[in-house]
């Protein structure tokens, strides 16, 4: 069943939101002011998201060329199955701008959603918590009332009431901040007032944030507590900062920043389009349930993703560290500034960025061929579970965000989803795919998309057909086997659906399969079931060079066989393809395309193998 959207009857427009947490008692409270546009159908009740909160007062104003108008409240309704709260008028609410103010109070729980602590000890053994956000994908609406949709962006002025000497960060920069005294009343047993309660005053941190640009929820965020940082400036101006609790050492935050620094770099170049914010914040938190969060602004992250501790970090975490770091900075433009209209295309913010985390450690850390990872890591794990019956495509539609969390296969959505970016990336060329991304982001900023519109951005910056070519891989599970038969010059290639177990696939499934070949006369793509053409000469001919299509290859002709041997053994072919002609060999024989004796006799080319990626396959 799908949810209803709260969009299609409200649209906020601005967020004057307070929040004011009681760190000790482990509760939050606060006040919210929502400037937006009633739409569709006149009605007598204006509806929220708001789960695990109490809203304990509102108001409605209606704004219009004549001034501003009260309508008068019957009652405010919480439905925790619907996670709303629906504020009922005495009188008819009609379509236009309205001003909509509540109150509100929750507890700070434990769940590592919406508001909660992160438990960590100070150098003295003395336990101290930080207090974090995390509101993706529908958990904003745990920490106040709102429209809590991607689609619903609005800016947001955030006021944090909090304790005194504490760091307290959030999207954008600090606008104010200052100590303020609040009294309270409490009741206190044998007090001498005649109401039996006892006013006391406390000191309080009042921090007010810079307006955020327009944004979804989800990426709202703040991080209160003892921390410190280090600190970096880009070449265009963006503070760079990242912080960690104090207990940590400060040259554990050094190569972090050096890579948060120069992501921001790379991709202002790539995207052709500036970073869109004047400040970065990365944070190490100590309970946190995701690897990393792009929150914009203020990333957050679990301590080892974030954390190099010189002398003691492995080269292969530092290069997680830093592929992790790149992925979230990616987000900031791909997610971020251009947002998908509903969770069906999530999976095009994570593909994406599973793509380009790659892109920009090659570019910074060129002696780490993270290419090779890339095929070795993400490739190998898209094609071993595309490969079972049965499995989610990279595509799903989601009816509730409930879904979520069930819907994202990691082996497809991240792995996959990548791979085929990467795959069209090389289809158009890289000139026509940062070309259609600057389009994309420059037409779409601030606002939100389908898929059909960056394939649209694509298409006309390479005249191919993108989403022609990229639907039939995005919405259906599975990939082709291409089959190549040579004699002398004449090639043909053939495709069919490949599974582990073959009794279960899909005969009439045709891809638009990009060729790659080593050979001048052969087709760019073929979707049809077989195609034949006659190659300029009598050599070997090889196709998916680079191993940047999503499909395997099986070789049938003994001479391409025998060739891609001393190829292998002589280490001419590229660490790329000999790691994925291991694993289409393996693959193959596994489903029964072909024996596991050819399996074995072509890893006997490998006796020489150095590479670390071909190793891992092996």
């Amino acid at each position: 069943k799908s949810v209803t959207r709260l969009y299609a009857q409200f649209q906020p427009e601005k967020y004057e939101l307070e929040i004011r947490l009681d760190e000790e008692n482990m509760r939050f409270s606060g006040r919210v002011v929502v400037a937006g546009k009633k739409v569709g159908r006149p009605s007598q009740r204006l509806t929220f998201h708001a789960n695990g909160m109490k809203v304990t007062s509102g108001k409605i104003v209606r704004r219009d060329k004549k001034g501003e108008a009260e309508l008068s409240l019957a009652r405010i309704n919480h439905h925790k199955s619907f996670q709303e709260v629906r504020l009922h008028t005495e009188s008819m609410a009609y379509p236009g701008e309205y001003t909509v103010t509540m109150e509100f109070e929750g507890k700070i729980t434990d769940g590592m959603t919406g508001i909660y602590p992160c438990y960590w000890k100070d150098a003295d053994g003395k336990e101290q918590k930080l207090f974090a956000t995390q509101f993706e994908s529908h958990h904003a609406r745990e920490a106040f009332p709102c429209i809590d949709e991607p689609e619903a962006k609005a800016v947001f002025e955030l006021t944090l009431m909090t304790q005194e000497g504490v760091q307290v960060l959030s999207n954008t920069p600090i606008a104010e901040q200052g100590g303020i005294k609040e009294s309270r009343s409490r009741g206190v047993k044998g007090a001498s007032s005649t109401s039996g309660h006892l006013q006391t005053t406390n000191y309080r941190l009042q921090t007010t944030f810079q307006p955020t640009p327009r944004m979804s929820t989800y990426l709202l965020a703040f991080v209160t507590g003892n921390l410190h940082k280090k600190s970096a400036k880009t070449k265009s101006g963006v503070d760079v900062n990242v912080w960690a609790t104090t207990v940590q050492p400060a040259e554990s935050l050094d190569f972090a920043l050096d890579v948060a620094t120069r992501s921001i770099e790379y991709f202002e170049d790539y995207f052709g389009v500036p970073y869109p914010l004047p400040k970065a914040d990365h944070v190490a938190l100590p309970d946190f349930s995701s690897g990393a969060m792009e929150n914009w602004g203020l990333i957050t992250y679990r301590e080892r993703v974030l954390l190099d501790y010189p002398g003691q970090t492995s080269q292969g975490i530092r290069e997680y560290i830093a592929l992790v770091v790149a992925h979230e900075t990616s987000h900031q433009w791909f997610g971020n500034l251009v947002t998908m209209r509903w969770w069906d295309d999530l999976w095009l913010n994570e593909s994406f960025a599973n793509m380009m985390e790659y892109q920009a450690v090659d570019a910074m850390f060129p002696q780490w061929e993270v290419w090779n990872q890339f095929i070795a890591s993400e490739g190998l794990a898209a094609f071993r579970r595309d490969a079972t019956y049965g499995v989610q495509s990279v595509h799903v539609d989601v009816h509730h965000p409930d879904e979520i969390s069930t819907l994202f296969d990691g082996s497809i959505v991240y792995a996959k989803g990548g791979r085929l970016l990467n795959m069209l990336k090389h289809y158009i060329g890289e000139a026509a795919f940062r070309k259609g991304l600057s389009a994309y982001f420059t037409q779409h900023a601030y606002s939100n998309t389908r898929g059909d519109d960056l394939w649209a951005a694509l298409s006309a910056a390479s005249r191919k057909d993108v989403g022609t070519f990229m639907n039939p891989w995005l919405q259906r599970s599975g990939f082709p086997v291409v089959h190549v038969a040579q004699t002398s010059t004449d090639i043909s290639l053939s495709q069919e659906h490949f599974l582990d177990d073959p009794s279960k696939a899909d005969a009439t499934r045709l891809w638009p399969v990009p060729v790659f070949a080593n050979e001048v006369n052969a087709p760019e793509v073929f979707d049809t079931s077989q195609v034949k053409w006659t190659a300029s000469k009598d050599s070997p001919v090889m196709v998916n060079m680079g191993a940047r299509g999503h499909y395997l290859v099986d070789y049938q002709s003994t001479n391409t066989k025998k060739y891609i041997e001393q190829q292998v053994a002589s280490q001419q072919l590229a660490e790329a393809d000999r790691l994925m002609i291991l694993n289409s060999s393996a693959m193959l024989a596994r489903a029964g395309h072909q024996s596991y004796g050819e399996t074995l006799r072509l890893l006997t080319a490998y006796e020489n193998e150095a590479s670390e990626p071909v190793w891992d396959i092996i």
